[in-house]
């Protein structure tokens, strides 16, 4: 059985205004976005997605990445701050 880690609000607003988006954050990220959020420069975004590092998903010309997949990278709690995510099936 998980336990729910409760990620202070002060917390996730910093994170959401990191990226310059309101809670709750949207389903994908774009790459820019993601290189924000991890902390690494755009190339080194793209390299670690193309190296299967990063989870990425190409609609169109647009590469973007799940948003609970970056959380998880982080080891923060998706549930409590992506859009359309249930906590009862996480």
């Amino acid at each position: 059985m998980k336990t729910a880690t409760v990620l202070p609000s002060d917390v996730a607003t910093s994170l959401a205004g990191l990226i310059d988006l309101d809670l709750p954050l949207p389903p994908a990220l774009t790459v820019k976005q993601t290189s924000k959020l991890l902390g690494l420069g755009l190339r080194q975004t793209y390299d670690a997605i193309h190296a299967g590092e990063i989870v990425a998903v190409r609609i169109g010309r647009r590469l973007l990445v799940p948003t609970y997949r970056v959380l998880e990278l982080l080891g923060l709690p998706a549930d409590q701050l992506v859009a359309g995510t249930d906590p009862a099936t996480g």
